[in-house]
Order: structure tokens, then C-alpha cells, then sequence
């Protein structure tokens, strides 16, 4: 087994993938930041979608990754079923005001 002792060179601070890779995971880590409350999870929800967004434009147009872009619109997909299912969830549930008096 050869050890390379050349090991600064991994040193070098050059960017090695796209704006859209270090952005999306930028938004994932901002997503894993929301708080345990309702509108929080929204906000995870919503942060991820938009990551994913990034992270298929990435794979479909900078590293030219089928394998990437499927797995991405899968979290996509389910993450947008997530947010629908939130909303849904959230959204005040409001009656006329003659069933409400009818008790």
C-alpha cells in the first residue's frame, strides 16, 4: 500500500462544482434549520423544494447525471405532496355563521 504524502494538494480552494450544487445545499442546510412548529415545517418543506429545484438543474445541465436528476425530482415530488398536505392542514376551517349558531 503506497501513502501519498502529497496531501496538500486537496488544500487547494478551488471551487469544484457549480453554483447550483453549493446553492441547493446551501437551501438544504437552511431547511434543516426550521424549528419544531408547524410553520416550521412548512418552511423545511418549502427550502428543500427549492433545493431540489437547483439540485435537478444541476444534474441535468452541469453534470449531465440521469441517475441525479431522477433522484432529485423524486425528493421533489414528495416534498411538494408534503407542502400540499401542510397547507391543507393549516388553513382555517371557517363555518356559516347559522351552523355555528345551531347548537
Amino acid at each position: 500500500m503506497l501513502i501519498d504524502w502529497n496531501w496538500p494538494k486537496c488544500f487547494s480552494f478551488e471551487p469544484k462544482e457549480h453554483l447550483y450544487y453549493h446553492i441547493g445545499h446551501a437551501l438544504f442546510l437552511v431547511a434543516f434549520l426550521a424549528p419544531n412548529i408547524p410553520c416550521g415545517f412548512l418552511w423545511l418543506r418549502c427550502a428543500a423544494i427549492a433545493g431540489c429545484i437547483l439540485m435537478v438543474l444541476w444534474g441535468w445541465f452541469v453534470a449531465c447525471s440521469l441517475d441525479a436528476v431522477v433522484w432529485f425530482s423524486l425528493f421533489l415530488l414528495v416534498n411538494a405532496i408534503y407542502v400540499v398536505v401542510l397547507l391543507c392542514k393549516l388553513r382555517p376551517v371557517k363555518f356559516d355563521k347559522e351552523i355555528e349558531s345551531e347548537e
